[in-house]
């Protein structure tokens, strides 16, 4: 085709795409903000950068060819559609500024640009520019993840990749001209670059090169919304939520807190909850987080469902099976009652779902955090829980405009001309922070009349419908996204994106641009390991679409996802050519449910189809011809089906069956398009079946097969073969032979298996990507022959027992993750270890290594070193080398001793620096050169013999140093958040100084010699968490900053002046346990936000009067005075009308009490072992009481009539 002809053919294809919905564009575009871009290490360094705006980012996409290919035809096209979708794009000489030049200049932008689209045209290779953009481009995603995007004009992938035709006879004459080493960086980076996934030309979109450009562009767009909003602050209005709920779940302490979140669907609830379960999870062994409660409650025994994943979560592999409800309850009662558990319940909306999941706050052990969302407030108000409920508010006007800003233009604010539209758009959404992000993403580059519009029907919407507003945007989708959309909402919620991309593929739904659409949308969401996920307004916006096609008829639905109603649909035989999906799930029934051939006769358009723990019989012949996924958990051995031809079927998943290889299934179902075979669990499989059948299988998945010791020969056949999953078929110790010939496997998990043996043929399964082969217990040896998988990224070998690695392991070039953790046979490590160029991450934590080779310094993209736990001796010199790491961890290296060595200092990205517990004695003076590093570790270091300057990047610093005398060195920290000193014994002294940290969040304090705190301490603003403790000479503590939440004096023996705590009005926990010589805590006056009051063991508090000070306390919650021996009396406890629990357990001199009536509120009352107590006055209009223990007190003589306290339960 001449250029003139693909002018014209082109132009009518991009006014398609610029007049599309999903492609109306404004011409400008704010970038967000990003990091300073890394220097390149194999071309010249660039001179000064001049100054550049704020973002760091002059260009968003770095579009690279070969201007006489495709300067003035497809990159040009290309070129525009980026920029008319409101891309800030780069392309050669035309973007220069005069006089610069033009090497230096490409390079500095492609190190600015977060997406590069190298163009492989026939005569890209002979342009040694083009060349030098390509090595570049493959550093900097080597660096820093930057994302390419090759597409191949007219050139083959192949070609690309190994140099041949026209690159190859370019080559020859580079290799006249250029050094071997230049040579040979431009060889790697067109095979690395050439392995991407792309677009060939010819084969996408029927070489239409207008639809490949919209895909392109789609992609492109999609891809920036991502990378911005990883950002951690695009959580607008979320951090305050957190703080206050922090705050008071009392993290660290042994009660156990139930947290009750609150609001609107929308609000935002369980973000702040999933941001606090992650604050907190590190705390806990035993987690768990139950999603979509309120939906998962309505399936049939959908409480038992939700029991068993919550007791299989905690007791993890010593679950019983819960029966029934009344079992689960009593399952969790009894063993949780010993465990700290972290439990997330998302969406609840019945008190029944409580009452199966939680039951009551004394179920759980001690230190227990229990988080529940929920849009129904008066769920939550359960006595026996004793909830705290926050109540979400929506986002203020501010915060609004700045999320919907974040998603609209991507940036903080909006643009001049666009602010009063913008504003009047955000005060429609009633500071909903969904609606806000949906209408945000719709409008993110659309035209101004467009923008108005959408503001003219979100006025017609009443306040509070909210659904409505959200339908605009999928109003606004293609036929193929309503679809991809609606089969999200209705069923594909928590599954795989890839899987679901098989069947919208053979339905012709180009699924990969749909789906790039709904996420740039924010109707889907792609989380971690690929899964789908929906918002629930969402997803029930999409199952209201659903309902809404015939309201009164559910056969003529096209997507039946409710177990109940596709039943009744079926039991009926109503079906239509309507129904395109149906769901049932009969795995918690007591017994599966049978269903002839005559009750799918009128199902001929169902595309996807659920039958858990349903029988089937009968003759299937021309039933189900459109069916593309079947899904089968629990199917019998028995096989009473013929005819069950499924020529369409793309995916088939027979989880958790009895099937057998004797199975009549595998004969009777022909599936000749079958691409994904699912037999996770199938425990009475012994064999595999023959595969024969299957030759376009791309995905064979035989987890936890745990009977399963043969896999038969037949494997040799799928030749497309791309995953094989055999990860814990514990009984499986042979692999065939005919798997070493299959060239398209790319992952091969084989974790918990009995493997001995790899068959690994020279030049075959040369695209493995990932060899995934932990607790691998029964291989002591790894082949060399493991040299030939060169197209290796990750290989995992955690906790095999073998005692070294093969030199050959050089030869995985491309490897970027090497796990070698828990190999405790482990020595050493192969000299040949350094040719491991592509390396970023090395994990030799717990292994018995006991030191690096000098070749690690050869590592050249290493950005993560962990040997924690190790046996390593010392760190060498050629650490220094790694100058792109970023993570250092040597944890608990018990062996580790002397000194670090100085050329640490080179490591100029270094971010984090563990040396906990080791027995490093110095420091080099070069730390100080770590300009980046963020986190030093240097607790229970007990050689340490001096600290020296510092980096003031650091933000926690942990310290043990036997011999430090002086701090001063760390008052240049000015970034400092958190600091932790402990086993300091010649410190005798803080500085006034210290103030100089006024950033600073944390200051712990343990085991030093000092004798006073200075006054000083009071003026660090930010100062929230303060612990002295086991501070043995410390006598005056002279002022607290009023900024303290929580504050812990522990075995402070020698303390005797405490500074006024009148200031502390932020303070909701204080713990004091110390031999604090004064006979009153005479300064808690006016607080009035202490929540949680301890004084535990002080062996010298006589008198505990509370009836002039704390007299404006509103909120306290907790009172323990606990084990205070001397206490003889505590007054004015009825003025603490919000008090919850009383704990003055082995306060043995206690004589009396005073009147108790006015806590209307108390629920707990723990008296025990107080011997000498005689009288406890008011106890019977304790109305809220539920659970009081006056055991061994002897003395007691006067007990009221207590039969009236209804809620005691003990």
């Amino acid at each position: 085709m001449s250029v003139d002809a693909l002018l014209i053919a082109f132009a009518a294809t991009l006014a398609v795409i610029l007049l599309s919905p999903s492609f109306f564009r404004k011409k400008t575009r704010t970038n967000p903000h990003d990091s300073p871009p890394a220097q390149p290490s194999d071309v010249p360094s660039p001179p000064p950068s001049p100054p550049s705006s704020s973002s760091g980012h002059d260009y968003e996409v770095f579009l690279s060819f070969r201007g006489a290919d495709t300067r003035t035809g497809f990159t040009d096209f290309l070129y525009h559609a980026l920029k008319d979708a409101g891309v800030r794009v780069f392309r050669d000489d035309d973007e220069l500024r005069v006089g610069e030049e033009i090497g230096y200049e490409l390079l500095r932008n492609i190190q600015r640009s977060k997406i590069s689209i190298p163009v492989f045209s026939e005569d890209y290779a002979s342009s040694k520019w083009c060349l030098q953009e390509l090595a570049e481009m493959a550093g900097c995603r080597r660096r820093g993840g930057q994302l390419i995007l090759p597409v191949f004009y007219g050139v083959e992938p192949a070609d690309v990749r190994h140099q041949g035709g026209a690159y190859g006879r370019a080559f020859e004459s580079h290799e006249r001209r250029f050094s071997p080493e230049t040579v040979r960086a431009w060889r790697e980076a067109l095979q690395e670059v050439g392995a991407l996934k792309g677009w060939d030309v010819n084969h996408v979109a029927n070489g239409h090169e207008g639809e490949l450009v919209k895909i392109i562009v789609t992609k492109v767009l999609s891809e920036l919304k991502k990378a911005y909003l990883v950002v951690a602050d695009y959580l607008v209005g979320v951090t305050n939520h957190v703080e206050a709920i922090m705050q008071v779940i009392g993290a660290g302490t042994s009660d156990v807190k139930i947290l009750g979140i609150c609001g609107m669907g929308g609000i935002g609830k369980t973000t702040v909850a999933k941001v606090i379960y992650n604050q907190l999870s590190h705390q806990f062994l035993s987690c768990c987080f139950l999603a979509d409660v309120r939906e998962t409650s309505k399936q049939h025994k959908g409480l038992e469902s939700l029991q068993n994943q919550l007791v299989s979560s905690i007791l993890k592999g010593n679950q019983p099976s819960v029966m029934c409800v009344d079992d689960g309850v009593n399952i969790i009662r009894e063993r949780f009652s010993n465990k700290k558990v972290l439990l997330l319940l998302d969406d609840v909306d019945q008190k029944s779902q409580l009452d199966a999941l939680v039951g009551k706050r004394e179920w759980f052990g001690p230190g227990s955090k229990i988080i529940i969302t929920t849009r129904n407030k008066y769920v939550l108000d359960a006595p026996e829980l004793e909830v705290y409920a926050y109540n979400v508010e929506p986002l203020n006007h501010d915060q609004s405009l700045r999320l919907f800003s974040k998603h609209a233009f991507r940036r903080d604010f909006p643009p001049p001309e666009y602010a009063s539209l913008s504003g009047d758009i955000v005060s429609t959404t009633g500071g909903l922070p969904l609606a806000i992000e949906i209408i945000g993403s719709f409008l993110c580059d659309r035209p101004k009349g467009l923008w108005q519009s959408t503001l003219d029907k979100l006025n017609e919407i009443p306040d509070g419908q909210v659904q409505e507003k959200l339908r605009i945007s999928y109003e606004a989708l293609s036929h193929e996204e309503k679809q991809i959309f609606l089969d999200i909402a209705c069923y594909l919620i928590g599954t795989e994106r890839r899987l679901s991309v098989l069947m919208w593929e053979d339905r012709s739904l180009f699924p990969e641009n749909a789906l790039e659409v709904l996420v740039l949308m924010s109707l889907v969401k792609i989380e971690k390991d690929n899964i789908l996920r929906m918002h629930d307004q969402l997803r029930d916006l999409g199952r209201k679409i659903v309902r809404e096609e015939c309201f009164k008829d559910l056969g003529k639905r096209s997507r039946l996802w409710n177990h109940e109603e596709a039943l009744e649909v079926l039991k009926r035989n109503v079906g239509t050519a309507n129904v395109e999906a149906l769901c049932l799930d009969f795995r918690t029934w007591s017994q599966g449910q049978h269903f002839p051939n005559k009750h799918f006769s009128n199902l001929i358009s169902l595309k996807f189809l659920k039958l858990d723990y349903v029988n089937l019989s009968g003759d299937f012949e021309n039933l189900l011809p459109e069916l593309r996924w079947l899904q089968w958990h629990g199917c019998l051995q028995h096989f009473p089906v013929m005819n069950f031809r499924m020529d369409k079927l793309v995916i088939l998943d027979l989880s958790w069956s009895k099937i057998t290889e004797n199975w009549k299934g595998w004969n009777q179902m022909k599936m000749p398009k079958l691409k994904v075979l699912n037999l996770t669990g199938c425990t009475s499989l012994v064999k595999t079946p023959d595969f024969s059948g299957y030759i376009n299988l791309e995905r064979l998945i035989l987890e936890r097969c745990g009977n399963l010791d043969e896999i038969h020969q037949s494997i040799g056949h799928l030749k497309h073969l791309v995953v094989l999953n055999l990860r814990y078929c514990t009984k499986l110790y042979k692999l065939p032979n005919e798997l070493g010939d299959m060239e398209a496997l790319v992952q091969l998990l084989i974790d918990g298996t009995s493997i001995q043996y790899i068959p690994v043929s020279h030049g075959l399964m040369m695209s493995l990507e990932t060899l995934s082969a932990t607790h691998f217990q029964s291989v002591t040896q790894i082949s060399s022959s493991i040299g030939h998988l060169q197209s290796l990224l990750d290989l995992a070998l955690d906790g095999a027992e073998i005692a070294e690695l093969p030199e050959s392991i050089a030869a995985l070039v491309k490897l970027q993750r090497l796990s070698l953790r828990y190999c405790g046979s482990l020595k050493k490590l192969p000299q040949s270890i350094g040719q491991l160029k592509s390396l970023i991450e090395l994990d030799l934590s717990c292994t018995g290594i006991t030191e690096l080779p000098d070749t690690i310094g050869e590592l050249n993209y290493l950005e993560i070193l962990n040997i924690s736990y190790s046996g390593i001796k010392k760190l060498p010199p050629a650490i220094g080398m790694l100058q792109r790491l970023e993570e250092l961890h040597a944890s608990s290296c018990k062996d580790l001793e002397g000194e670090v060595p100085s050329e640490i200092g080179k490591l100029s990205l270094l971010k984090v620096l563990t040396l906990d517990y080791t027995d490093i004695c110095c420091l080099p003076e070069s730390i100080s050169r770590l300009s980046r590093l963020q986190k030093l570790d240097l607790l229970g270091c007990t050689e340490l013999q001096c600290i020296p300057e510092l980096p003031c990047s650091l933000t926690s610093l942990r310290i043990t140093c036997l011999w430090l005398e002086k701090i001063t060195v760390l008052f240049n920290l000015i970034n400092l958040k958190e600091l932790c000193l402990s086993d300091c014994y010649k410190l005798i002294q803080i500085p006034g100084g210290i103030s100089n940290l006024q950033g600073l969040e944390s200051l712990i304090l343990i085991s030093l010699n000092i004798r006073r705190l200075p006054a000083e301490i009071g003026a660090i603003s930010q100062l929230k968490h303060l612990t002295v403790q086991d501070c043995k000479e410390l006598q005056c503590i002279e002022a607290f900053p009023s900024s303290l939440v929580k504050l812990y004096v522990r075995g402070c023996e020698s303390l005797e002046i405490l500074p006024d705590l009148s200031n502390l009005s932020n303070l909701l926990e204080f713990v004091i346990s110390t031999s604090y010589e004064q006979s009153e805590l005479d300064e808690l006056e006016r607080k009035t936000a202490i929540r949680d009051l301890y004084v535990q063991q002080s062996k010298s508090l006589q008198h505990l009067d509370i009836s002039w000070c704390i007299s404006d306390v509103e909120g306290l919650k907790d009172l323990q005075p606990v084990g205070c021996k001397e206490l003889i009396k505590a007054e004015g406890l009825n003025k603490l009308e919000s008090l919850e629990h009383i704990d003055m357990s082995c306060c043995t001199a206690l004589e009396n009490l005073s009147d108790l009536s006015g806590l209307r509120m108390l629920k707990v009352l723990d008296l025990r072992n107080c011997e000498n107590l005689q009288s406890v006055i008011g106890l019977e209009k304790l109305t809220s009481l539920r659970r009081m223990d006056i055991s061994r007190c002897k003395k007691l003589e006067e007990f009221p009539d207590i039969t009236e306290l209804k809620c005691l339960r003990e």
